[in-house]
């Protein structure tokens, strides 16, 4: 790799012509101080057009932080922080992603280098229009830098703003609310905290260095399965991927995610496979130093890969020092096939997945879906392929959510997602995991109290599971069992430091749907201390202050989130709210009727008419809805999400709540409502 020494860096003439990067598809124009991506041009500030500039003149070069703060900043006395997130202001503008880059590559701990030939146009009049035809190359003397080790995997991905939002599916924000959030949003520099104990850990994406298209599958899956197994293990928390994935779209400094995500350790990788070699090396970090704690090698054909997960999740297991013994530790961190074939094909599924998550392309789902039917086909004992598969067919066959075209419903559809799931139960290694499955089943089919159960039984052995502890808590409050769902969530407050801001704004939203609108207010203030910028933080705290009828505080989130990338429908809702809580019936008016004139749009009318004190036509909007069976997804979004909807008026879904076990409780009284008209 080729370092750039102080000569490299002031040796060419800043304004010597334009730059050309991509074939043409990013143009920087030293003179105009001009920047323009696929023909549009980029509105950059001063600072990110200095940093690009200074990139784009060395290309394939290793820029250290030093040297960049220095050029960039002329000097001035900045911190590591302050240039991450220029870095990662510019690649939001660039539309550039950290982890699969094409325009700007991080060397962790180390500093940022251009990964893009660079071509020169030089001007032969200043003043007038700069020619593109006469090219230069610019690209740095470096043998290397043709290798797999610098040249990016190329990977077709859609703009910045569908990365989150697929958050309503994970049931993120809650209350049906398309929530555009944190990797537009500025960061507070945090003051250095106590980290958790040493037995904690973040697992990253790995890095695919194979200079062979159609490997990514592997790097891609890998990362999310030793999340999974390490999970397993009782005594270590581990940080869930969708936290860990929004860290590292915050950040590409290897301490400071730590920080964000209150862990103690690191891991991260790099595969590089070429023919029937794979080589994956893995490195656990400190947080404390940035110092490796254990770093191996693994060498293996593909046909030998099956025990390489579970060798990683040991070792890395037993560096920490874990209570499980040996044997067990083993088998929980199986892949769960003895079949190749079958572990290709899964793995491949859990990469289209994973794809999902971050990107919301719709079309991974239909391209998952075949290979985990295939994977657990030829394996009809691999319980991991039939979870997945059960999980990919339930949101392809989910309305508003991942619509196919051949969609099913009602009984045809309870079958054959019950059929799926009852082949991963059946094929559990272990009781934990099949009370992991059951639960899974049950919450789907509306068993609601058979789901506690055996969410009481899979969290007895694993207590750190936070998303298991968040479907707990949703369960008990869907059964009308608050109390209980309030003491899931104050222990979850003590398991989730303060510097995770993803899961601290989820027990904002799970502590007010549990009707624990104190315990939520606090929690908002001690978010927002920490995180005062985080989008999601600043959505469910808004929500959090106005039942608990605190209307300056709310208005302060509110006014930051109208200078906010948050989405137009969700800051329509939180204007109404805000609106009404001020009293402005008369401004409030214009947007409840945008909110409520959409014929199918039965959540945000909800809403909208309950803050306008309609509540007959709140109703009224849903009672289409209500059918005989298992209650569709609206009505159980609203069960789950507003404290304040009353299931007694509806007589299927009450009739469906009782036979599942649950209770109907009195509801609680609306977050906000306009003055009378």
């Amino acid at each position: 790799m080729n370092e750039t020494s102080d000569t490299d860096l002031t040796s060419s003439d800043p304004n010597s012509g334009v730059l050309l990067a991509g074939d043409g598809r990013l143009r920087l124009d030293p003179v105009r101080m001009e920047v323009e991506l696929e023909g549009e041009r980029l509105e950059l500030g001063g600072r990110s057009f200095t940093l690009l500039h200074t990139l784009m003149r060395h290309p394939m070069q290793l820029l250290s932080k030093d040297k960049l703060i220095e050029l960039v900043w002329e000097g001035r006395a900045v911190s590591d922080a302050v240039l991450t997130t220029a870095v990662r202001d510019l690649r939001l503008a660039l539309d550039d992603n950290a982890k699969r880059p094409l325009w700007i590559k991080t060397e962790h701990g180390r500093g940022y280098r251009f990964i893009s030939d660079v071509l020169t146009d030089v001007p032969q009049d200043v003043g007038s229009t700069l020619p593109r035809t006469s090219s230069a190359h610019l690209r740095a003397p470096n043998p290397d830098a043709a290798s797999a080790e610098t040249d990016p995997p190329v990977y077709d991905r859609p703009h910045w703003r569908f990365q989150t939002a697929v958050l309503p599916v994970l049931g993120l924000i809650g209350l049906g609310l398309v929530i555009l959030v944190s990797t537009m949003l500025l960061v507070s520099e945090r003051e250095p905290t106590a980290l958790a104990a040493n037995r904690s850990v973040a697992v990253l994406e790995f890095e695919n260095l194979s200079a062979e298209d159609d490997t990514a599958w592997f790097a891609d899956a890998l990362s999310e399965e030793l999340t999974g197994a390490l999970t397993r293990v009782s005594d270590l928390r581990v940080a869930s991927r969708r936290a860990t994935i929004s860290a590292t779209q915050d950040s590409e400094d290897l301490q400071d995610i730590a920080h964000h995500l209150g862990v103690a350790n690191i891991l991260e990788g790099t595969v590089r496979i070429a023919g029937d070699q794979v080589r994956v090396t893995v490195s656990l970090v400190s947080a404390d130093d940035g110092a490796r704690v254990w770093s191996q090698s693994y060498d293996r054909d593909f046909n030998h890969l099956l025990s390489l997960q579970s060798d990683i999740a040991t070792a890395v297991a037993n560096t920490l020092d874990t209570a499980l013994d040996p044997d067990t530790l083993v088998r929980m961190a199986s892949v769960g096939t003895e079949s190749i074939a079958a572990y290709e094909a899964y793995m491949r599924g859990k990469a289209l997945m994973a794809e999902f998550w971050q990107t919301g392309r719709s079309e991974s789902w239909a391209r998952a879906q075949p290979l985990l039917d295939r994977a657990r086909s030829i394996d009809p004992d691999f319980a991991q392929a039939h979870a997945a598969s059960a999980l990919v067919f339930k949101y392809s066959n989910t309305p508003s959510l991942v619509m196919r075209e051949d969609a099913l419903s009602g009984e045809a559809y309870r079958q054959e997602y019950a059929a799926r799931m009852d082949a991963a139960i059946a094929a559990a290694r272990d009781p934990i995991e099949a009370a992991s499955y059951r639960a899974s089943r049950d919450l789907e089919l509306f068993e609601l109290d058979a789901a506690r159960e055996a969410l009481d039984t899979y969290l007895t052995e694993r207590p750190y599971d936070i998303d298991a502890n968040f479907q707990h808590s949703n369960t008990l409050v869907m059964l009308g069992r608050h109390e209980e769902a309030q003491q899931v969530i104050r222990r979850l407050a003590q398991i989730i430091p303060v510097e995770d801001a993803q899961n601290r704004s989820l027990l904002i939203q799970h502590a007010r749907k549990s009707r624990d609108f104190e315990f939520a207010a606090t929690l908002a203030r001690e978010t927002l201390a920490n995180h005062p910028f985080f989008g999601v933080a600043l959505v469910e705290a808004h929500w959090a202050f106005l039942y608990v009828d605190a209307v300056d505080e709310a208005r302060e989130v509110a006014a930051r989130l109208e200078t906010s990338q948050v989405g137009r429908i969700a800051q329509m809702g939180i204007r109404l709210n805000q609106l009404c809580a001020d009293g402005n019936r008369e401004d409030a008016l214009p947007i409840a009727a945008e909110m409520t004139n959409h014929p199918r749009s039965f959540i945000i009318a909800w809403h909208a008419y309950r803050a306008l004190g309609d509540d007959d036509a709140a109703y009224d909007r849903l009672l289409e809805l209500d059918a005989p069976g298992s209650p569709p997804a609206r009505l159980r979004t609203l069960l789950l999400n507003d404290p304040s909807f009353d299931p007694a008026r509806f007589e299927h879904l009450s009739a469906a709540l009782v036979e599942a076990g649950g209770r109907l409780t009195q509801p609680s009284p609306p977050a906000v409502r306009c003055p009378p008209a």
